[in-house]
């Protein structure tokens, strides 16, 4: 089992035990704010970052490298597969795919 496809399960039973939960309080609430946010420290090139924000199963994700190149490299994946969240200014027609799945923000860091 990968660490991708642990993280996926992992995910998968907290949503299932938010919905439960949800359902039991018969409390009215929104999809998103039952979703769990992910901060990735060491994202790279988002090799694990945009299965994550495809999967639906998060509200966001904060993505943090360290390498300036991986976080451009991570910055462009995410925005070809249309899950990066992009500044005010930068608003494009693509990013309404958005509603559809994860957005990912990523920041050069460090722990």
């Amino acid at each position: 089992l990968t660490s991708l496809h642990w993280m996926l399960n992992i995910l998968s039973k907290i949503e299932k035990q938010t919905t439960t939960t949800t359902i039991a309080k018969k409390t009215t609430t929104t999809a998103a704010a039952a979703k769990p946010r992910l901060l990735e420290m060491y994202c790279g090139c988002g090799a694990h970052t945009i299965p994550l924000a495809k999967s639906t199963l998060l509200s966001e994700i904060v993505a943090v490298e360290l390498d300036e190149r991986l976080v451009n490299a991570c910055r462009n994946n995410c925005r070809l597969n249309n899950c990066l969240k992009e500044s005010e200014d930068d608003v494009n027609e693509s990013s309404n795919n958005l509603k559809y799945q994860t957005s990912v923000e990523v920041f050069k860091g460090d722990a």
